[in-house]
């Protein structure tokens, strides 16, 4: 079973490119681990988030893109202000 959360990227997207940083529009940051390279520009696209439970890894698919590339997450959320933890 495969697991989709679709979400925005924030800011400018420019494309695949391997090593790259995406910031999501929920704060959380992902490294771009595949070999996929594909100069794309978007301002705020939306994307999905690919996840596979069984194998443990995570895709990127952002709208305009003709692929979707392997990721790893890097980051938290970004910290929201105070309130309960």
């Amino acid at each position: 079973m495969q697991t989709v959360i679709e979400t925005r990227v924030s800011g400018e997207f420019l494309g695949y490119e391997y090593d790259r940083l995406y910031t999501l529009e929920d704060g959380s940051v992902w490294r771009q681990t595949g070999w996929g390279s594909e100069p794309v520009y978007r301002d705020r696209p939306v994307c999905r988030l690919l996840y596979a439970p069984d194998r443990g890894l995570y895709w990127l698919d952002v709208e305009g893109t003709s692929s979707v590339v392997q990721v790893e997450r890097v980051g938290r959320k970004r910290w929201k202000g105070p309130g309960p933890y």
